[in-house]
């Protein structure tokens, strides 16, 4: 009751230099900024995953990866598991004989020496 009649504000308890302010801010006041610092990365990846599933959709039904490669003779992309021409070969293991190929049919003016 004096408190109050003093002047006193509740906002003073939590003022950086006044009552309990210095102990909070000292405490567990701190861990606001950190905390906000790690919600900031989630959210932001959260983001950059949304971006990249609207804009790169694997265009085969039911698929959710990426899809960044396209079918020839479509507009379409697809992932790396439902391509017609990659999905044939394991991961990463596609013949250097095939990329040539493949080259050469979509660049008929480009020669190789």
């Amino acid at each position: 009751m004096i408190l109050f009649l003093s002047g006193f504000e509740f906002n003073d308890l939590f003022h950086p230099l006044r009552y309990w302010g210095y102990q909070f801010w000292s405490g567990i006041g701190s861990d606001i900024g950190e905390l906000s610092i790690v919600v900031s990365i989630i959210v932001a990846a959260l983001a950059v995953r949304r971006f990249l599933h609207s804009h790169f959709p694997c265009h085969s039904d039911g698929c959710r990866k990426l899809g960044f490669h396209h079918v020839a003779g479509t507009p379409y992309k697809t992932c790396w598991h439902h391509h017609p021409v990659l999905g044939s070969y394991e991961r990463a293991t596609v013949p250097l004989e095939h990329i040539h190929k493949a080259h050469a049919e979509a660049n008929p003016s480009s020669s190789r020496a």
